[in-house]
């Protein structure tokens, strides 16, 4: 395993919800989008194509989905 043995233990939901911007909804709507199941799902577990996917979310902004 690479890098921070700690971090990769930390659940993704309240690792993106300690972004600026980012809240409890914004969360739940992001991450199947991104393909992550649950918000429990340690950091460390999720994929590459996941890790690319919540990067585009991010990236796109907290509110760029709101005409959904």
């Amino acid at each position: 395993m690479r890098g921070d043995r700690r971090a990769a233990a930390l659940p993704i939901g309240p690792v993106l919800r300690a972004l600026p911007g980012v809240d409890w909804l914004t969360t739940r709507d992001m991450l199947p989008r991104a393909g992550v199941r649950h918000e429990d799902t340690c950091v460390g577990l999720i994929s590459g194509s996941q890790r690319a996917a919540l990067a585009t979310e991010l990236a796109q902004g907290p509110n760029a989905r709101e005409d959904r």
